[in-house]
């Protein structure tokens, strides 16, 4: 015979065993008012629970339950007991070399209304840090808890989430540099990518994150995507190379503070430049770069900037016509002031962007700008 076939049964005390559950049919004891089940390693409370209608007390503490089985019963019996309960999750272990993101357990009470999360390192609350996720960039042990105000007795924590940092060089900027020379063929660089990182010329690692480059002159022409992952760049200079295009990828390093990007043939600079907030050395001098490029510049930058002697900021056309054409320049910056050339004779009151053309002959524009 069941215990649960005993229905007429008023009070049922199961501590301190080794269960792990309970029947369902333990709902069919109309008549229980008086339950214990502490100390045992039950993980779920079934849901025939609810049916105790004559509870008056009951003992659910140091099991394995969390708020959705400890809700299960209304808040207001008379004696209800449900703290403290184990620790959550499992222990996790964490080599890092870059800043990770830890995350509660998305599997615990995940239909349970309210709950209020709280990170801690090495057993002291970090203030302010209390969503379902916490990025670390520090070694220590760190745990989060579950509360919920409607039965604040309880506070479930997790175990424990251990970080300490990796050895050698973060694997995504090692990625990044090796992409680097695999997509510039005929680069210059002189990097061994089977020896350590931290060997190559040029580079510079602390902390197991890549700071420094020094590639200059390294007949580099593009970069791949994944040069954005060096995130923690301090100090780039890839001035002397055959670069056409400002490296878009460069925008991620808002590390950043010494950029060198001069002696190439850049154009044009993206707005979104204005993420460099650290930058305070900047020099694009010999370029491509008009002055709209430099008012993008000017716009959010303020530190020290070299930026003379610039290039052509179009190139040569040749253009067939049988009626009058508009010619124009492509730089529109604030200020500017255009002057017209035909064969290389100055054109008089010819001093906006565009030009008609009637004749034919050699133009050019000279763009000048007081700011």
């Amino acid at each position: 015979e069941s215990i649960t076939d005993l229905t007429r049964l008023k009070l049922l005390n199961l501590s301190n065993n080794n269960l792990s559950s309970l029947l369902d049919q333990i709902g069919n004891l109309s008549f229980l008012n008086r339950l214990e089940i502490q100390n045992n390693l039950i993980e779920n409370l079934p849901q025939s629970i609810q049916n105790l209608s004559n509870i008056e007390h009951i003992n659910v503490s140091n099991n394995k339950l969390t708020f959705e089985d400890i809700i299960l019963l209304p808040n207001d019996i008379q004696e209800y007991f449900y703290a403290p309960q184990d620790s959550i999750g499992e222990n996790q272990s964490y080599e890092i070399t870059r800043e990770i993101t830890l995350t509660v357990d998305q599997t615990i009470d995940m239909d349970v209304d309210n709950i209020l999360y709280q990170w801690s390192k090495n057993g002291v609350i970090i203030n302010e840090e209390n969503t379902q996720n916490l990025i670390v960039t520090d070694k220590g042990r760190y745990n989060y808890i579950f509360k919920k105000e409607s039965h604040s007795n309880l506070i479930l924590t997790s175990k424990s989430i251990y970080v300490q940092f990796g050895e050698g060089t973060d694997p995504l900027d090692s990625l990044a540099l090796a992409d680097l020379n695999k997509i510039n063929p005929i680069n210059t660089l002189g990097w061994d990518l089977n020896t350590p990182v931290n060997t190559w010329e040029g580079v510079t690692v602390e902390n197991n994150r890549v700071t420094q480059l020094q590639i200059n002159a390294k007949n580099l022409y593009t970069f791949e995507k994944s040069f954005q992952n060096l995130t923690e760049l301090e100090y780039l200079h890839i001035g002397g190379n055959n670069l056409s295009n400002f490296p878009i990828e460069i925008t991620k390093f808002t590390q950043l503070n010494f950029l060198h990007i001069g002696n190439n043939t850049i154009s044009s600079i993206p707005s979104a430049f204005s993420n460099l907030n650290k930058l305070t050395q900047l020099q694009i001098q010999k370029n491509n770069i008009g002055y709209s490029g430099i008012e993008t510049i000017s716009k959010s930058f303020s530190g020290s900037f070299s930026y003379k002697d610039q290039g052509n900021i179009s190139d040569d056309s040749t253009i067939f016509y049988n009626q009058n054409i508009i010619i124009s320049v492509p730089d529109s910056a604030t200020n500017n002031q255009y002057q017209w050339y035909k064969d290389n004779s100055i054109l008089n009151n010819e001093n906006n962007r565009n030009l008609s053309v009637s004749e034919d002959g050699t133009y050019h524009c000279i763009i000048t700008n007081p700011d």
